[in-house]
C-alpha cells in the first residue's frame, strides 16, 4: 500500500493481529489497512448479518 502514503496487513491469528494493532499505534499519521482473515464460524452474529446483507447488496451472496 506504499503507494498510496500507507501501510497494508493481512492478518489471521490474535498474535499477528496484535503486532499490527501495535505497529498501526508506532506509525500514527500514516494510514493503516487492517486485513483480518476470519473463518465462518469465527464471526459474531452482527458481523454475519453485515456479511449477508453486503451479499444480498451486491450480489454476491456467499458470505
Amino acid at each position: 500500500m506504499g503507494s498510496m502514503g500507507g501501510d497494508g496487513v493481512r492478518v489471521q491469528t490474535r498474535a499477528e493481529l496484535q503486532q499490527a494493532l501495535s505497529q498501526a499505534v508506532e506509525r500514527r499519521g500514516c494510514f493503516q489497512l487492517i486485513e483480518i482473515m476470519t473463518t465462518a464460524d469465527a464471526r459474531s452474529a452482527t458481523l454475519q448479518q453485515f456479511v449477508e446483507a453486503q451479499g444480498r447488496r451486491t450480489g454476491m451472496r456467499k458470505g
